[in-house]
């Protein structure tokens, strides 16, 4: 049982969400909620295949799982210090054969020289998926058996390319604009639908905007800043 906000008790296992008639694909990551508490202004996950939550539990995290916490548990003060301290921490859970580890309202900060490819590690003997979005950023990178066989980012106009991406996740189909990704977020739902359909993925919409998921402190998305560099963050203001 998943024990409620304030009671003790042995932590949850990471939960399995049951697919149902509909899916909820990915591009709903684009709909924005009025709730100020459910606004993210940044988002990224992975997405393992045929793997339980606990094994990727094992793989990602540097250290045990945690209390379970919502969307909204993310934007309390407290919680975000204590994030900031010991470094990203996701929420986790399964859907449709595929498990995930979701991190979502904080400003980390793309830079791609620093990318540690989380997914390439995570896809030993399976497959995985990375997507880390940002306001005008899109990265998305596909590995498989420990090695990455694509990936893509537009950052605003600057694209970058690795491996045979297929047509249908051409980043220049998904983001036409040379200038970068539309503001309107259009783009960023046709590269999350793309990759929806391709894959056959989903993230369960209601578990992330209103459910309580299991905490795992994580692997670092990042690398160490290289020495004598200066480190590039971007940085977003929370309007109420």
């Amino acid at each position: 049982m998943t024990p409620r906000a304030g009671q003790a008790g042995a932590l949850p296992a990471p939960v399995a969400v049951e697919g149902g008639a509909m899916r909820d694909g990915l591009a709903w990551l684009t709909h924005r909620q009025p709730r100020a508490e459910l606004r993210r202004d940044a988002y990224r996950f992975v997405l393992v295949e045929g793997v339980r939550p606990e094994e990727l539990a094992e793989r990602f995290g540097t250290g045990p799982l945690e209390p379970v916490a919502s969307e909204r548990d993310f934007w309390d003060l407290p919680f975000a210090r204590e994030q900031a301290r010991r470094g990203p921490v996701a929420r986790i859970g399964a859907l449709d054969g595929w498990s995930f580890a979701f991190e979502s309202a904080r400003r980390p900060g793309f830079d791609r020289t620093r990318l540690t490819h989380p997914g390439t590690e995570l896809s030993r003997g399976t497959r995985a998926l990375t997507v880390w979005w940002e306001p005008g950023l899109f990265h998305f990178a596909c590995a498989e058996d420990g090695e990455q066989r694509y990936a893509f980012t537009v950052h605003e106009a600057e694209r970058h390319r690795t491996g045979d991406i297929p047509d249908e996740l051409s980043p220049d189909r998904l983001f036409p604009d040379p200038a970068g990704p539309a503001t309107d977020l259009s783009d960023e739902s046709r590269a999350l639908d793309a990759i929806a359909r391709t894959f056959g993925v989903s993230l369960p919409r209601f578990a992330l905007d209103h459910g309580r998921l299991p905490t795992l402190p994580t692997h670092p998305w990042l690398g160490p800043q290289a020495p004598g560099g200066t480190e590039a963050r971007l940085t977003f203001t929370r309007h109420r």
